[in-house]
């Protein structure tokens, strides 16, 4: 005949009881600090991309000075590889690299019409001319990329800024007699892109 089992008392409850409240409360904090840890992870991949804004939108203003200085070249260098890495950090933000290409090809128009107008002869209202429109891109540049920065994606706003960098640059060749860029460029794109 089996033996009585001895009855259940509060000792034996007890510890059953707090282990499922240790239970309970242990994965409420690990709940807490990955929730913790993800917001902190958004934080500092936002302030990255602040940042590769606001590089560019600097890079924007240097070139905006003086194109004439011995270092424009490098400024303007710079400035694309200011842009690229934003574009390489925005990869869902489709045509922010069309509009940037675009850009930067209308910048170097625009850096050339100047130094072939005070190459040669022109007077002063001419030379400040040329320098002004090569301002007013620099700032409409740098304005268009607060905007998005401040904003965010908008496809139709992409696609008006590509659509007039584009024109104004195609017309600024026509103009000019220059030819289109890569007119003469054997570089093909890479296999699958």
């Amino acid at each position: 005949m089996p033996a009585p089992e001895d009855p259940v008392t509060a000792l034996d409850v007890i510890p059953l009881f707090v282990s499922g409240l240790a239970l309970l409360l242990s994965g409420f904090v690990a709940w807490r600090t990955d929730r913790r840890a993800t917001k902190a992870e958004q934080k500092a991949r936002d302030i990255a991309t602040n940042s590769l804004w606001s590089d560019a939108i600097e890079a924007t203003i240097r070139v905006m000075s003086d194109p004439t200085r011995e270092d424009a070249g490098d400024r303007f260098q710079t400035l694309g590889v200011r842009l690229t890495a934003l574009v390489d950090a925005r990869p869902h933000w489709d045509g922010l690299d069309t509009w940037l290409s675009g850009e930067m090809l209308l910048g170097a128009g625009l850096r050339r019409q100047v130094s072939e107008t005070l190459s040669g002869n022109p007077t002063e209202d001419q030379a400040m001319k040329v320098v002004g429109i090569y301002g007013d891109w620099g700032q409409a540049l740098s304005n268009n990329l607060r905007h998005l920065r401040n904003t965010g994606f908008d496809q139709k706003t992409l696609e008006g800024l590509t659509r007039r960098s584009t024109e104004a640059g195609r017309s600024l060749r026509e103009r000019h007699g220059w030819p289109e860029p890569g007119a003469d460029s054997n570089l093909q794109p890479l296999e699958g892109n």
